[in-house]
């Protein structure tokens, strides 16, 4: 961490000198061991910073593109940067724990250094596009590179045995390192596409790096031995898969080498209390990220701009009110308990916050089609429409999969049947699920035909309305049984009651 334990300024054992310079991580938490919450770490916040800058340059992408171009960029680009730099770093830190000293406070620094050389050059399509004028595509990817290179090391490390209190650290660390390979390799061949395309080709001021105009100047090539391979959107296409390929090789890796029976053995236990608490903050901040799209754009005084401006900002505060009453009320009962609803968790946590960003940006093109409607194309406009209405039922679809994560598949549906009796109530079923049906219908389809922009927020607006009245009406006509209340089991076996 950036600033020393707190029990660093309270005296305590003396330390050698060698361990100013490194000492061994340690193992966090000990499977069958009550979970306390740890201290706030200011380091974290501070790292977190970092994205409100990544979420706005990535939503740029967005916003200067709207068409699937600019979808493919701002995925390929929020994608990596999530996984390789803020995910890595809450999971290593979620499992082990460095005191302060100066090769961890090097190893942090490194790490923001690189998240920022990513961030920096996460910049719009027309840019990252063109590997052969712009080194944008190859500093974002080597950045990436770099950043999954150093915690191989730190997992290395550990796995060669440099750990203490580590009853199945040197396991657990070697198994990181096989999820986090397949990612790595993927990476090296984006940043090798990117750097073939820009230091063989930048000479050439014509070149275009895979655009229209490529058949063009390879006949002008034609006559002299220069082997020109068109790469086109090859290493965005490659940033793009991780999003598969991480969470498939943590299944492989959690499910299939790790089984249940011996996953004590070979694997070492989250802190659920920790992890969550970050997943909150970062949460937090693509909100945030949100509302910034809303409050940074011209103004035109008109009563359209005033509306939509209205509706946007009501929304974004009623995404955060229905967010927070999905939230458990206590630590026991997250799906970051369970072995099984964790890897869903995460994988949907981390689709839902790019979501988040995705509908702020599309509240800005939004106000921005009242300012100035004739600067769109007809397709842009139906585009907009498109991109507004089902990123926003991607952010509600998200949030009730969070909730049955949470709950888990049964306990949810116990909802629909009478308590004692076991029947099934069909009130819960219209008030739960069809309407739930209904709605996602209208976001995925009907809503996405509305071009015009006032309409269009508006029609957003009421969505979340009903939303929210119909969970409040499902919490109080058909609360079901009170999860948070009842005793927990942790993956191990280890009852909890709050």
């Amino acid at each position: 961490k950036m600033s020393p334990p707190a029990g660093d300024h309270h005296g305590g054992e003396r330390k050698s000198f060698i361990s100013i310079f490194a000492v061994s991580p340690k193992q966090r938490q000990r499977w069958g061991e009550t979970q306390h919450l740890p201290h706030v770490v200011w380091g974290d916040i501070f790292y977190d910073l970092f994205y409100v800058a990544a979420a706005y340059n990535c939503g740029y992408m967005l916003y200067d593109h709207p068409d699937w171009t600019g979808v493919l960029y701002f995925l390929g680009c929020y994608g990596p940067t999530y996984s390789n730099f803020w995910f890595n770093k809450m999971l290593y830190d979620s499992k082990f724990e460095e005191s302060g000293n100066f090769t961890n406070f090097l190893f942090e620094t490194i790490q923001m250094l690189l998240l920022a050389t990513s961030v920096l050059h996460s910049q719009n399509a027309y840019y990252m596009s063109k590997g052969s004028k712009y080194y944008y595509m190859f500093a974002f990817c080597g950045a990436n590179t770099a950043a999954i290179f150093l915690y191989l090391i730190r997992y290395s490390k550990i796995a060669l045995g440099w750990v203490r209190n580590g009853d199945s650290a040197k396991t657990a660390a070697k198994f990181e390192i096989i999820r986090i390979i397949p990612t790595f390799v993927t990476m090296i061949c984006a940043t090798n596409i990117a750097y073939q395309t820009f230091f063989s080709k930048s000479k050439y001021a014509d070149y275009d790096g895979g655009n229209k105009d490529f058949e063009k100047v390879s006949r002008m090539l034609a006559d002299k031995s220069y082997d020109i391979i068109d790469p086109k959107n090859m290493p965005i296409y490659l940033c793009f898969a991780t999003w598969f390929i991480d969470p498939l090789t943590r299944f492989f890796v959690n499910f299939v080498l790790i089984s249940k029976r011996n996953y004590r053995i070979r694997d070492v236990p989250i802190h659920v209390e920790y992890v969550s608490h970050r997943y909150m903050e970062f949460t937090m901040l693509m909100l945030g990220e949100s509302v910034l799209s809303l409050l940074i754009v011209k103004i035109k005084q008109v009563q359209a701009y005033y509306i939509t401006f209205t509706a946007g900002v009501v929304s974004i505060i009623l995404l955060t009110s229905i967010h927070l009453a999905s939230q458990p009320h206590h630590g026991e009962s997250q799906a970051l308990f369970r072995r099984e609803r964790k890897e869903a968790f995460m994988v949907i946590n981390k689709v839902y916050c790019a979501a988040l960003v995705a509908v702020g940006v599309a509240f800005k093109l939004l106000l921005y089609e009242v300012i100035d409607y004739d600067k769109y194309t007809h397709e842009q406009h139906i585009f907009i429409a498109k991109m507004f209405s089902i990123c926003l039922a991607i952010v509600c679809l998200s949030l009730d999969i969070m909730i049955v994560t949470h709950n888990g598949v049964k306990r949810s549906l116990e909802r629909l049947n009478q308590p004692g009796t076991n029947q099934f109530k069909s009130g819960s079923f219209v008030i739960i699920i069809v309407s739930r049906l209904v709605i996602y219908l209208m976001l995925f389809f009907l809503f996405t035909y509305i071009d015009d922009p006032e309409v269009e927020c508006m029609a957003g607006l009421s969505v979340l309305v009903v939303i929210t009245i119909i969970r409040s009406m499902g919490r109080t006509m058909y609360p079901g049984e009170d999860v948070h209340d009842s005793v927990h089991h942790t993956d191990d076996g280890q009852s909890i009651r709050e």
